[in-house]
């Protein structure tokens, strides 16, 4: 059996999509409903990815699943900065920071 202990990245993975999703209803507000709705789910299924990678019981499943991790946040680190260098939205910097951090968290996971 393979568990892997990502309890401290899906800990901050939490907060991290905790501050998404206040930045997605912010969106809404602003009727920036597309970008609101990506960066939501993309957020969203970082934690769900995480939280099944720490449940693996496979080397596969537990890779699977953190990988699927990476490319959610690296979704979200898109949609922030094709939104920040179109003017879209006002992107707080701090936001892509804490994304960049959590991505290479989970890098490090993978390279396990």
């Amino acid at each position: 059996m393979k568990t892997a202990n990502t309890y401290p990245i899906l800990k901050e993975s939490l907060i991290f999509t905790a501050d998404v999703i206040k930045y997605s209803e912010i969106l809404e507000k602003e009727n920036k409903k597309p970008i609101a709705l990506k960066l939501m789910q993309s957020g969203i299924n970082i934690n769900s990815f995480l939280f099944q990678a720490q449940s693996a019981w496979r080397d596969e499943d537990l890779k699977s699943k953190l990988l699927k991790a990476k490319i959610s946040i690296e979704e979200v680190i898109y949609w922030l900065k094709q939104s920040q260098k179109s003017n879209y939205i006002n992107v707080d910097n701090n936001l892509i920071e804490k994304a960049e951090k959590l991505a290479k968290e989970i890098n490090s996971k993978l390279s396990e």
